[in-house]
């Protein structure tokens, strides 16, 4: 099953409570630890035959909401961003848009319940082509193992770690090696650094192969900066008579994360006021 421990209340909350082989496993959970993502095979929300789906749990609401349903094949390694808005997932199904049913990244909405398709590519049958994702904090970076050529810089089709821009729609490969394997991704809040296990990399110091740990930076393309800034406007008389004079107050308060440059604010003055 999945469970939910506060760390503040020294509490345990059991989220799911099922029946089945797998049960329910492989948990993600959102930056403020209201919502979790998960893989289940049990009858969970409205999953009457079993299959391997992807489910999302509400703490505040105490609600279980199907994510994916589809019929055979896997839906797995749920990744929720940190606002609980965006899963990223594998899957070899949805054959709307998947019709040689291979492993592929997929991106599930919570806002509008929509599911959309990463990566478009072709393998031989059981090869996990594109798998391990991991999602940014605001949900508009994906880390993610391809074997596949997804820039043009991995003709030899190993395994490397990509980086899919969801503002953009575009890919970046950031590693490039010649063998040896890459997997468990986990990308930071700010989508800038992605840490990964690998047996590769003997210029960096790892000359025996063994399995390691290594961190990547992925600063191109520089994710876009946003500011969340509220505008509010004051005026210092309710009543006025011909000839008064009026002062407005224009109030700019910026929420972050970054900084606001080159604010233009404009208004329209009430009929019959001059400036």
């Amino acid at each position: 099953e999945t469970f939910l421990s506060d760390a503040a209340a020294a509490t345990i909350k059991q989220a799911t409570d099922t029946t089945g082989f797998f049960g329910s496993e492989s948990p993600s959970i959102s930056g403020t630890g209201m919502r979790i993502a998960f893989r289940s095979n049990s009858v969970v929300a409205g999953n009457a035959d079993g299959n391997s789906e992807i489910f999302l749990y509400d703490a505040a609401a105490g609600t279980v909401t199907q994510v994916t349903d589809t019929t055979g094949g896997v839906n797995a390694s749920p990744s929720i961003s940190g606002d609980g808005r965006r899963i990223a997932f594998e899957s070899d199904r949805f054959l709307g848009g998947n019709a040689d049913g291979n492993r592929e990244i997929f991106l599930y909405d919570a806002t509008t319940s929509g599911i959309y398709q990463i990566t478009d590519t072709t393998d031989a049958p059981g090869v996990l082509g594109n798998d391990f994702p991991s999602i940014s904090s605001d949900g508009t970076r994906i880390a993610f193992k391809s074997l596949h050529d997804l820039t043009g810089q991995n003709a030899d089709g190993n395994e490397e770690v990509f980086l899919y821009d969801t503002s953009a729609g575009t890919f970046t490969q950031v590693t490039n090696t010649a063998a040896g394997v890459i997997f468990e991704f986990a990308i930071s809040g700010d989508g800038k650094r992605i840490a990964f296990a690998s047996n590769q990399f003997a210029a960096n110091g790892n000359a025996d192969g063994n399995l390691e740990i290594f961190i990547a930076g992925c600063l191109s393309p520089e994710p876009p900066s946003s500011a969340d800034l509220l505008v509010s406007l004051g005026v210092d008389k309710s009543s006025v008579k011909q000839g008064d004079l009026l002062t407005y107050t224009i109030t700019v308060l910026n929420y972050g994360p970054n900084t606001a440059r080159n604010v233009i604010v404009n208004d329209t003055l009430a009929s019959g006021a001059t400036f």
